[in-house]
């Protein structure tokens, strides 16, 4: 497209976290090492005035401890100190009641920033009693990642230091569990980059392009539905989104082999790479952070990333609903009537209320098409969830409590704060049409937005398990501990592929 910030290989443009995980780093584990010449180590702030108590178990603990009593350090960011010829950089690990997995990411992400600019070719890491090497792995990944990959190259910062080495000590052994968490970290490092990036460059097409390319490297199957193919199958509601923008709608479809061959599952993102509201123009304060409405698409890329990393239960389908919605003369109208693929009439009183008529067609699809034995959906679809949540989690609604139920279980283990809904049915009437079969959104001051976007959607699941998760809120600028507090932060990679590993 002519509005593309550059016509350069897409790969040139990710970030060096990305290539450094991938390729140039080597993790070792050990009880102690003479090789590392700076270590990191936890400690518990004190309170009330009291000192800081270092955590861990390393042989130099005790000077260490001596020198921070010595300095009277409380806690609070990063106590550096020497002892037995090494560096030490002492780190507060949160004090937030929460998953030992969030506590572990932010230890990670805390003790990244303890490096500042240092160049150090062999890190170690000492991990608190209780948190796992791999959860403290995937917080350095969120700590080193950048968002230098859009600046020339004299705006490039250089306060990423790589090292080529990490070393966890106390840990004799690789543990089971760490293969998962760098493929974690890796796929988490791509889906922040993809909600990062500037939407004159992740348009539709180019979005459809990396997903290409990323599953022929990773032996994925995959395919695009672009206007005709979707018009074909029916997708009314889908491309009426599209209309008022240059950019084509481009569903993606990736599949993954899984153990059981038998039987498939289904995840399904949001992808609107950029928001604007269409002819339902949205105020331009913070419509900047419309380009975070693929985040859901983001996800589910970052999930089969992941799962051809780690090979799922069962066969995985994942589809991403690419448009962009912006208002030109072609743009959907409020009171617009159009026929979704299940062949149901939707009014569209607001041209704003997008992704689910995106998703509609999407679900439905998946639906039909795979059979799956359930569904999951994320999107950034309603303001109105935070309202509800905040930034700190996300809202999961469904129409199979089992299925609920797994989610919030898979959803705590992972460390991604979740939340559930219900889908009352004296919300749905809401949505009944007076022209057609549904309305995309309430008359006005009717509350309980979040739950009417859960409502319309399960319109359209042929009544196969479904659950939808509505990540507006934590998508980007996170509040929850473990997840970056700007920008994009990856949320629902660990629930969706999580429900799709077990």
């Amino acid at each position: 497209m002519s509005q593309r910030f550059s016509n350069n290989p897409w790969r040139d443009f990710l970030p060096a976290s990305f290539d450094w995980l991938t390729s140039k780093l080597k993790v070792e584990f050990c009880q102690t090492s003479d090789t590392c010449k700076l270590i990191l180590v936890p400690c518990v702030d004190g309170k009330d005035g009291k000192v800081a108590t270092v955590g861990g178990s390393f042989p130099a603990k005790a000077e260490v401890q001596k020198q921070v009593e010595l300095h009277q350090w409380t806690g609070g960011g990063a106590f550096h100190c020497t002892a037995d010829g090494r560096a030490y950089a002492v780190v507060s690990t949160s004090s937030v009641k929460t998953s030992s997995k969030q506590l572990a990411r932010d230890y990670g992400m805390q003790a990244q920033k303890a490096l500042g600019n240092r160049k150090i070719s062999c890190l170690g890491v000492v991990a608190p009693e209780g948190f796992e090497s791999g959860d403290i792995f995937e917080g350095l990944a969120y700590g080193f990642y950048d968002t230098d990959s859009f600046r020339s190259k004299s705006g490039v910062s250089s306060a990423k230091n790589f090292p080529s080495t990490i070393q966890f000590w106390g840990v004799p052994k690789e543990p089971a569990s760490f293969a998962k968490a760098k493929a974690t970290a890796e796929a988490t490092t791509l889906t922040t980059f993809l909600q990062d990036a500037p939407p004159n460059w992740l348009d539709t097409t180019r979005f459809a392009e990396i997903a290409s390319d990323l599953c022929k490297d990773l032996g994925v199957k995959c395919k695009v539905l672009g206007d005709k193919e979707l018009e074909k199958e029916g997708c009314h509601l889908y491309l009426s989104v599209s209309k008022g923008s240059v950019c084509p709608a481009q569903m993606i479809v990736m599949e993954v082999a899984g153990k059981d061959s038998g039987k498939t599952r289904a995840i399904i993102g949001k992808g609107l790479t950029f928001d604007a509201g269409g002819t339902s123009l949205k105020p331009s304060k913070a419509m900047e952070e419309m380009k975070y409405d693929m985040s859901g698409g983001a996800a589910i890329m970052g999930s089969i990333y992941l799962l051809a990393k780690v090979q799922p239960a069962t066969n995985v389908v994942g589809l991403i609903g690419c448009a962009e919605n912006m208002p030109g003369s072609n743009a959907s109208k409020p009171s617009d009537l159009i026929r979704a693929r299940n062949g149901k009439t939707v009014e569209i009183l607001n041209t704003d209320a997008e992704g689910r008529l995106v998703l509609a067609d999407t679900i439905n699809y998946a639906a039909t098409e795979y059979k799956p034995e359930f569904m999951i959906n994320a999107a950034t679809l309603t303001g109105s969830v935070l309202h509800a949540l905040g930034h700190n989690g996300a809202a999961v609604m469904s129409n199979d409590q089992k299925l609920a139920d797994r989610i919030l279980k898979v959803a705590d283990a992972e460390g991604e704060p979740t939340w559930q809904l219900p889908l009352w049915p004296e919300i749905g009437k809401e949505i009944k049409s007076p022209y057609g079969d549904l309305q995309n959104i309430a008359k006005p001051g009717v509350l309980a937005g979040a739950i009417i976007g859960g409502i319309f959607l399960r319109e359209f699941v042929e009544d196969l398990p479904w659950a939808h998760l509505d990540i507006a809120g934590a998508a980007w600028q996170c509040k929850a501990t473990g997840f970056p507090s700007n920008g994009g932060s990856a949320y629902a990679v660990r629930t969706i592929s999580g429900m799709c590993l077990s």
